[in-house]
C-alpha cells in the first residue's frame, strides 16, 4: 500500500503541478554498472555526466538544474525490473532513460509501454522496443535490429562478395533475434550459411565454437555480441588460424574490441552508429569532445570514452532539448509532445546548446515514428582505430 501511494504521489507531481525555481528536473536511469554489460553502463555514465555538467554549468534547463538518479540494473532482466520499480517510487522522476542492453530493456517494456512516464531507450536494438509501438517509448542512439541486419547482410554479400558465411551470436535478446534474420537475409542474397554458433555473453573461452567455424572454412564471419565478447572472440579466432573476414554488428564497433584483441583486430569490420566522427579522431568536434572528456575525467580507465559515452552524451542533449521546449509546462505528457517535435537535432549545431560538442548523429522523432537514429555505416579497423570503409 505504501509503494502504491508513493507511485500515485509521483504521478500526481508530474501530471500537472508547477515546479518551484529551485526544484531540479529529475531523470531516472537504469543502466548496467556491473555484470556482463558493464562497459555499456560505465561508458553511458561518463557520457551522460559530461553532458549534464555542461548543461548545468550554463544555467540548466530554463533555470532548473538537471539531475540524474542512477540505478544499477546489474545487466540482468530482474535487475532492470527492480531498478525501474525503484525509479517510479518516491524520486519524482520526470523521464526514465534506459542505458542498458536489450535483455534488461525488454524486461521492463511491458510496464513502461503502459505509461505515463516517458521511456527513452539509449542502446537496446531489440525490435520489441518499438514494436508494438507505444507513445511513451522512444529509441535514441540505437539502430533497430532490422536496420543492422540489412546493413550487415548487404555489406557481407555485396561489399565483401562472400559466398560462404558463419554466424556467431551471443545470448542477448537482440542477438537471438538477429542471428536467424541475418541467415535468412544472406540466403536471400544467395550466400551459403555454413555454420551457426551461439555463445554466452561474458564467457572467456570460445574454443568449441571457433573449432566448428574453422572446420566450416567460411569466406566471412558475422559476429553479433557485446564489445567484450567481440574483443575476446576476434583474438581467439585469429590465434586459432581463422583468416575469414569478420563483420560485427554495432556493438562490435567499439574501442573495447580493439583494446582486447590488439593487433588481431586489424581488418575487423563493424557497423557504426556512434556519431558523426569516429572516437579517436583528433580533429573537429570529436577532438574538442575528447579534450572535454579528458579534463572532466582525468582518471578514466583505459577504453573510455567508448561509443556508449559518445551516444549517451548526444542523447542527453536530445532529452534536454525536449525539456527546454516544454518550458514551464513540465509534465510527462508535454515532454512526450515535445520529444515528438524533435527534427534533425544535433546539439552544438543549434542555438540553445551551441556550447555542446557537435558529435552526435541527427535525432528525429514524430508522433508516428519513435526511432530517432537511422544512419548506419560500415567501418574497418586500421592502425588501431576504426575508419570509414573506402568505397
Amino acid at each position: 500500500m505504501q509503494a502504491a501511494a508513493a507511485v500515485a504521489m509521483a504521478l500526481a507531481f508530474w501530471a500537472g503541478s508547477s515546479m518551484a525555481a529551485e526544484d531540479p528536473i529529475v531523470i531516472g536511469v537504469h543502466y548496467p554498472l556491473t555484470g556482463n554489460s558493464s562497459e555499456l553502463g560505465q561508458g553511458f555514465q561518463y557520457g551522460a555526466q559530461l553532458a549534464l555538467s555542461e548543461i548545468n554549468a550554463h544555467g540548466g534547463i530554463n533555470g532548473h538544474e538537471l539531475k540524474m538518479i542512477l540505478v544499477d540494473d546489474q545487466s540482468t532482466p530482474d535487475g532492470a525490473i527492480t531498478a525501474v520499480q525503484r525509479l517510479t517510487v518516491g524520486d519524482n522522476v520526470l523521464l526514465i532513460w534506459g542505458g542498458s542492453s536489450s535483455s534488461p530493456t525488454v524486461a521492463v517494456l511491458p510496464r513502461l509501454k503502459m505509461g505515463p512516464t516517458p521511456y527513452y531507450v539509449g542502446f537496446a536494438s531489440d525490435p520489441r522496443v518499438l514494436n508494438p509501438p507505444s507513445k511513451y517509448v522512444f529509441s535514441g542512439a540505437s539502430a533497430p535490429v532490422e536496420s543492422v541486419v540489412n546493413g550487415v547482410s548487404d555489406f557481407v554479400a555485396h561489399g565483401l562478395n562472400a559466398k560462404t558465411v558463419a554466424i556467431m551470436s551471443c545470448d542477448q535478446a537482440n542477438c537471438k533475434i538477429a542471428a536467424p534474420a541475418v541467415k535468412k537475409k544472406l540466403q536471400g542474397y544467395g550466400v551459403n550459411v555454413v555454420a551457426e554458433q551461439a555463445f554466452h555473453s561474458g564467457d572467456s573461452d570460445y574454443t568449441g565454437q571457433i573449432n566448428a567455424v574453422k572446420d566450416a572454412n567460411p569466406d566471412a564471419i558475422v559476429l553479433w555480441g557485446l564489445p567484450v565478447d567481440g574483443g575476446r572472440m576476434v583474438s581467439q579466432l585469429r590465434r586459432a588460424g581463422v583468416t575469414a573476414k569478420i563483420v560485427g554488428d554495432t556493438g562490435i564497433a567499439d574501442q573495447t574490441v580493439i583494446d582486447l584483441a590488439g593487433p588481431a583486430a586489424d581488418g575487423l569490420y563493424a557497423m557504426w552508429v556512434g556519431g558523426a566522427q569516429f572516437i579517436g579522431d583528433p580533429t573537429g568536434p570529436m577532438g574538442d569532445w575528447q579534450k572535454r572528456f579528458s579534463k572532466a575525467f582525468p582518471n578514466a580507465p583505459t577504453g573510455y570514452p567508448n561509443q556508449y559515452s559518445l551516444r549517451a552524451y548526444a542523447d542527453a542533449y536530445v532529452i534536454a532539448e525536449a525539456l527546454r521546449r516544454a518550458g514551464s509546462d513540465l509534465t510527462q505528457a508535454n515532454v512526450i509532445t515535445q520529444l515528438d517535435t524533435i527534427q534533425n537535432f544535433v546539439a552544438g549545431k543549434d542555438q540553445a546548446f551551441s556550447y555542446a560538442a557537435a558529435v552526435g548523429l541527427p535525432r528525429t522523432f514524430s508522433p508516428t515514428q519513435h526511432q530517432g537514429t537511422t544512419v548506419l555505416a560500415p567501418v574497418v579497423v586500421r592502425d588501431g582505430r576504426f575508419q570509414a570503409v573506402s568505397k
